[in-house]
C-alpha cells in the first residue's frame, strides 16, 4: 500500500482515509481516557486560520476529491489538524492527509487526498503561532506508535487512509493517552487496513469529549472561558459514505464563538443507520 506519510503532496496517490471505526468493547476508539480530566491552562490564546468572520457556522479549510491541494498556512510555527471527515472511503488507497509541500517558495501546510475509488474529503483548522513538536504515522500490524510525554502536550489526526465502507464497521484510528504518553494507533476490522498521522504540540488539553450519534455537542469548557481554544480530531469510527459526515470541529458563533462536535450518519435501506462516532480535545 502507498502511503501518504511523506509530508509532500506532490505524489497524487497516496492512502490514508477518512473513516474510523469505533467499537463498544475493549479497545474501542473513544474509550474514557487512562489521565486526568483536568485542564492546564497555558497562555498566548490561540489565533486560527481561517479566522472567524460573519453570523454563520466556520468549516475550515475544505478539500475534496478530484480537487488540487489545498494551501492553508506556512508551516514555520503553525499546525493544522484535521476538523471534519466526509465523502466516500472506499478502497484501501482512499485517504486525507496534511502534508508540507512549498508554495510560491514559502513551506505551507496543505490539505490534500486522494488514492482509491471513493470521494474522500476533509476540511481542517490551522493553529497559529503553535508550532508542532512530533509527529508520527501508524500502519496496521504495527504496534502503537510513541508520540512522547502527555504532560503539557497534545496531539490530533492529520491523516487517515482505508477503507471505512463495510456495513458495520467497528475498527478506525485514534491518538490516545495511557500510561503518561501519547499513542497513535487502531482498531481493526476484518480485513480492512488502516494507516494514520498525528502531530502534537506543546498544549495540554481537556479529555476526549466523544459524539456516538447524528447531532451537534458543544465544545464549550469553563476552563477556556478567559480566551479563544481550538479543537480537532483525535478519533473517528464507523461508516464514512452515503451522505455521512463528522463534522468534527466547526467553529460558530452563537453570542461568542464556540467549537461543536458533530456527525450525520449514513442510513442504509434494511439495515438502518451505520456506526459513526469522533471523539475531539481542545486547547487554549
Amino acid at each position: 500500500m502507498k502511503s501518504l506519510w511523506r509530508g509532500n503532496a506532490n505524489n497524487s496517490r497516496f492512502g490514508m482515509a477518512a473513516i474510523l471505526i469505533l467499537s463498544g468493547s475493549t479497545g474501542c476508539l473513544g474509550g474514557a481516557p487512562d489521565e486526568d480530566d483536568s485542564v492546564v491552562i497555558t497562555s498566548s490564546p490561540l489565533t486560527f486560520r481561517p479566522a472567524q468572520s460573519g453570523a454563520g457556522d466556520q468549516g475550515g479549510f475544505s478539500w475534496g476529491s478530484g480537487s488540487p491541494a489545498k494551501a492553508m498556512v506556512p508551516s514555520q510555527g503553525n499546525t493544522c489538524f484535521l476538523t471534519a471527515l466526509y465523502g466516500t472511503f472506499r478502497s484501501a488507497g482512499d485517504a486525507v492527509q496534511i502534508g508540507n509541500q512549498t508554495v510560491n517558495g514559502v513551506p505551507t501546510w496543505v490539505l490534500y487526498g486522494g488514492g482509491g475509488s471513493g470521494t474522500p474529503a476533509a476540511s481542517a483548522f490551522c493553529f497559529m503561532g503553535v508550532p508542532a513538536v512530533f509527529a508520527g504515522h501508524w500502519s496496521q500490524g504495527q504496534a502503537a506508535v510513541d508520540l512522547g510525554s502527555a504532560t503539557n502536550r497534545t496531539c490530533f489526526l492529520t491523516g487517515i487512509q482505508g477503507n471505512f465502507n463495510t456495513l458495520f464497521s467497528t475498527g478506525g484510528v485514534r491518538v490516545r493517552v495511557s500510561g503518561g504518553r501519547w499513542l497513535l494507533d487502531g482498531v481493526p476490522f476484518g480485513a480492512s487496513a488502516y494507516q494514520a498521522s498525528a502531530t502534537c504540540v506543546d498544549r495540554a488539553s481537556n479529555a476526549d469529549i466523544v459524539r456516538t450519534s447524528t447531532g451537534t455537542t458543544e465544545l464549550t469548557l469553563n476552563s477556556f472561558e478567559d480566551g479563544p481554544y481550538g479543537c480537532a480530531l483525535t478519533s473517528v469510527s464507523g461508516v464514512l459514505a452515503g451522505g455521512a459526515l463528522v463534522q468534527t470541529i466547526v467553529n460558530r458563533p452563537i453570542g461568542a464563538w464556540r467549537w461543536l462536535l458533530g456527525e450525520s450518519q449514513a442510513s442504509v435501506f434494511l439495515y438502518g443507520r451505520m456506526p459513526l462516532t469522533a471523539s475531539a480535545r481542545c486547547i487554549r
